[in-house]
């Protein structure tokens, strides 16, 4: 008598399986949160599948089966956490919006917004790895290794398990008074190794602020360009190790501050 044949398990693809616990349903993760969007729609740019273009997007063209059900739904208070940066960001903007319309010499107290920056790292963790999975032919420095298997100090990091060491983490690369506006823009341009073109870090455009996150333990960032076209590097401007703060000022005072915490810890994710 002929057995049936054997049913095929489809294969479950979960980035952070180096971390265990992987469910046995796909997920689609968004690595843009999609709590960043306004109206389901966002400006994107930095895809490669934008082919160098600006576009504004529904948050289904950044969703992607990378992760599996435990794990994508374990970073649910990181997206939530950066809906809450947004809206500072709006409304730290929307008040300098309405000062810059009043007659000088009115005083105003400024205010003062805070994040906690390791939460913000692991942010910027998920988007940039996530992003990866847009380019088949990228891979990591540090190994060698393709864009579903991210070193293990990086996924760690991602899910609040540690922190990461410099010169790994976040820098700001915005030239002192660059102009700033508010936009529901995100970008990400991933930076290779001079000589491996493994991925090392990505420059990232959060509503137009500009960071760079940089993954490797290597201490030269290398020479490179922010979003708005200003060099950073040796001989160059330098970047901003975790940034302690933003100031926006509008007719010469100082409306806002974005401080970053440091001291707090990451969200731990189990």
């Amino acid at each position: 008598m002929n057995e049936p044949p054997a049913k095929r398990t489809k294969e479950i693809k979960c980035y952070a399986s180096a971390l265990g616990n992987c469910s046995h349903i796909q997920s689609e993760e968004h690595y843009i949160s999609r709590s960043f969007f306004s109206n389901n729609m966002i400006t994107v740019e930095g895809q490669k599948w934008l082919n160098g273009k600006t576009k504004t997007v529904s948050y289904k063209k950044v969703g992607l089966k990378i992760l599996c059900e435990y794990h994508n739904n374990l970073l649910h208070p990181i997206d939530t956490a950066i809906a809450g940066v947004g809206r500072k960001i709006d409304a730290l903007l929307e008040k300098q919006i309405k000062r810059s319309h009043l007659p000088r010499g009115i005083p105003w107290k400024k205010d003062i917004y805070e994040i906690n920056g390791f939460v913000f790292e692991q942010w910027m963790i998920k988007a940039v790895v996530g992003c990866m999975f847009e380019n088949e032919n990228l891979r990591w420095h540090q190994d060698n290794s393709n864009a579903s298997s991210p070193p293990i100090e990086i996924l760690q990091a991602q899910f609040g398990l540690t922190k990461l060491k410099y010169p790994m983490g976040l820098y700001q690369v915005m030239g002192v008074g660059e102009q700033f506006q508010n936009e529901q823009r995100a970008g990400i341009v991933h930076l290779s190794h001079i000589e491996t073109k493994g991925v090392v870090g990505a420059l990232v455009n959060f509503r137009n602020l500009q960071f760079l996150m940089y993954l490797h333990n290597e201490p030269d960032l290398g020479i490179f360009e922010s979003w708005n076209g200003t060099t950073f590097g040796t001989g160059y401007n330098e970047p901003v190790y975790r940034p302690t703060e933003f100031t926006f000022a509008t007719k010469g005072m100082i409306s806002s501050i974005l401080k970053f915490d440091w001291q707090s810890s990451p969200i731990n994710l189990p």
